[in-house]
């Protein structure tokens, strides 16, 4: 009965032991150990003839696991306009990725039978690595929430070096890490002891895992900011998303509480007050912003604080002119005006009113986008319902800083999903980004492990660039994060706050910030090669 489900429950093994090494759990050194049973699982079939859907089945039951255990939070997603929990988050974020884990596993037990061994863990590291490397990409799938480098995200003093590799060097060390220890399982389950040879195994491996970690230790002793300080005040509004924030407050109700909370800890030091994602809610004409009730009552800061700025997050419509009607994009709309688009956005609102605006431009699958959606439209109506703007939305092809009037600082705005994308938040720093400010609204998922996972992720954001953090979220965790990644304050959640601190900006660029595609593309072009190799071998009747 045992040998039945054995390879089932290595399965689900590999599957629970990758998911634990993420935030909240964070039995983060499981990572280390989580792709043995699944590996060791794949290793027994080659040894036999078993037919390559045994691969693909047990592997899914395992990738499964995974994205399942960490990422269940997604079904806690209600629609606005129903009330209804719905199923469509899940089935694009875990159903969907555990098929494109599953192919790339598949793809690998199939074209290592034409390799030669030693090339064997250059060909599955390769290839997991690239779809890691894809997921950051702006596709119709993307979904880098489970990149094996974002274990480490709440033990900042062991991956400093992600300022040169950024976060696929986390994912590196865990697959070498698992590859060398299946090698000792191996050696161990085949001669029914612990040899010396399993030990020499394991001593190569110990020198992998404490190198790295010695390395980072010391980085992170030594690393001292240079000392350019930015006074930032961040605002925890807490109002509730479901039953509040788009029904029985008015928008005059919530700049009421968000000016309220800013001035508990305002002074005339604060250059920035950071508030979050949509805190201006229901939809505001970008053309028409300086007549907005809600930008001036935010303006009343002003009064007292003229040397102030204001970065929000804003709903936020503007009219666009098709060329022609056909094939329009999904995101324009229609009414009796015209055509117009509408945006989850960031707006700077400094004395001078010259109102700078940004357009989120990573979507959420199911909320904000319909994945394919030329071929899709049909069901665009299948799209949650999150309040205020619903349907896919418009966005901006380049990344836009933020600049003070004086041109003294500039910030990134980053929105929400878009701070879990490594390459792209580097893009900011490139451009001149001196400080990150993430808004957002981490109430959508009620008190479950997806704000948690959402806040600690940007702590590696700070480590890739060697950049400050303010975050603000409308409720989830708000607060500060400095440029090893360490938490400098941080509120609560489901409460009302507002945090103040100094952050150090910093001008200077990090290997990784200068080359963020480097070791995404080296994998990328590593596996085409090996995988290129496969199919003339194929071809070819022959091995390698």
């Amino acid at each position: 009965m045992f040998q039945k489900i054995k390879f089932p429950l290595l399965a689900v093994l590999s599957g629970l032991l990758t998911a634990l090494s993420f935030p909240p759990y964070n039995f983060t050194l499981f990572a280390f150990v989580g792709l043995i049973p699944l590996l060791y699982m794949e290793h027994k079939i080659s040894a036999v003839s078993a037919g390559k859907l045994k691969v693909f089945g047990l592997s899914y039951l395992a990738f499964f696991t995974w994205n399942l255990t960490c990422c269940y939070w997604i079904y806690f997603a209600k629609d606005f306009s129903t009330g209804d929990y719905v199923l469509i988050g899940v089935a694009f974020e875990v159903l969907v990725n555990s098929l494109l884990y599953a192919l790339m596993f598949l793809l690998f037990h199939v074209c290592k039978k034409k390799l030669n061994k030693t090339l064997w863990p250059f060909l599955f590291i390769a290839m997991w690595l690239s779809l890691e490397y894809i997921h950051f990409q702006d596709w119709e799938l993307s979904w880098p929430w489970l990149v094996l480098g974002n274990a480490f995200s709440n033990m900042p003093y062991l991956v400093q070096w992600y300022s040169v590799t950024g976060v696929l060097g986390g994912s590196l060390w865990v697959l070498t890490i698992n590859w060398m220890l299946l090698q000792a399982v191996i050696v161990w389950r085949e001669h029914k002891k612990f040899n010396q040879d399993a030990f020499r195994i394991l001593i190569r491996t110990d020198l992998w895992i404490l190198a790295p970690m010695v390395i980072s230790v010391a980085l992170y002793l030594s690393y001292e900011e240079t000392v350019k300080p930015v006074s930032v005040v961040v605002v925890q509004p807490n109002i509730d998303p479901y039953n509040e924030k788009f029904t029985s407050m008015t928008s005059a109700q919530q700049m009421h509480k968000i000016l309220s909370l800013a001035k508990t800890k305002i002074t005339d030091s604060t250059q920035y007050v950071l508030l979050p994602e949509t805190a201006i809610p229901n939809g505001e004409w970008e053309e028409l912003l300086s007549e907005s009730a809600n930008i001036d009552s935010l303006s009343t800061l002003f009064n007292a604080h003229p040397k102030t700025k204001i970065i929000s997050g804003l709903s936020s419509y503007a009219e666009v002119f098709p060329k022609n009607l056909i094939d329009l994009p999904v995101s324009f709309r229609k009414d009796d005006q015209g055509w117009y688009e509408s945006y989850n956005a960031a707006v700077q609102i400094d004395t001078t009113f010259n109102f700078q605006i940004y357009h989120k431009s990573l979507l959420v699958i199911g909320a904000e986008k319909m994945p394919f959606a030329n071929l899709l439209k049909p069901l665009s109506s299948l799209i949650i319902d999150f309040g205020g703007t619903t349907g896919s939305l418009g966005v901006q092809s380049e990344r836009s800083l933020l600049y003070a009037p004086d041109s003294s600082m500039a910030i990134a705005p980053i929105i929400c999903y878009e701070s879990i994308y490594s390459d792209y938040v580097a893009d900011y720093v490139q451009k001149g980004a001196q400080l990150l400010f993430i808004m957002t609204n981490d109430g959508w998922w009620d008190n479950s492990p997806g704000y948690q996972q959402h806040f600690a992720f940007a702590r590696l954001r700070a480590i890739e660039n060697r950049r400050s953090i303010a975050r603000s979220a409308n409720t989830g965790i708000s607060g500060f994060i400095n440029q090893r990644g360490d938490i400098v304050d941080a509120s609560e959640y489901w409460t009302d706050a507002a945090l103040s601190s100094t952050l150090n900006a910093n001008t200077e660029l990090s290997v990784f910030s200068r080359f963020p595609r480097f070791l995404g593309t080296l994998a990328w072009i590593t596996a085409s090669v090996l995988l290129l190799t496969t199919l003339i071998l194929f071809f070819k009747g022959k091995a390698v």
